[in-house]
């Protein structure tokens, strides 16, 4: 019975150290290492809008635009762009840091600010 018990004991030890690097490995290839700029930021929030579905006026498109009284978008919108933009920057926002984003140039600033 003790051979057996050694042998699982050795076999986890194994399989602990198997996995330890490979999660590390994982976390890390999530990482940015760059720095976004304002313009890859601006860049990218606009193209977010753009193919945010529920956009019919895409013509009126632009950063200073509010998702709300210009895109005439309702909250629940307005919270799914930040998702997509926390997705696409790799990065989370508070949410009292993304009520207050209502517009893509503010978008684009915390993304600048904020991003790994």
């Amino acid at each position: 019975m003790s051979a057996l018990r050694n042998i699982l004991r050795t076999s986890q030890v194994a399989l602990r150290a198997t996995r330890t690097p490979m999660s590390r490995t994982c976390v890390v290839a999530q990482q940015r290492f760059y720095a976004v700029s304002q313009t890859d930021a601006e860049a990218g929030v606009l193209q977010i809008l753009k193919d945010f579905g529920a956009i019919e006026n895409k013509s009126a498109i632009t950063l200073d635009s509010h998702f709300i009284n210009d895109l005439g978008l309702d909250s629940l919108d307005a919270v799914e762009i930040v998702m997509a933009v926390e997705h696409e920057f790799s990065l989370e926002i508070p949410d009292a840091e993304a009520e207050k984003i209502l517009t893509g140039r503010q978008a684009a600033e915390y993304v600048s600010a904020n991003a790994p």
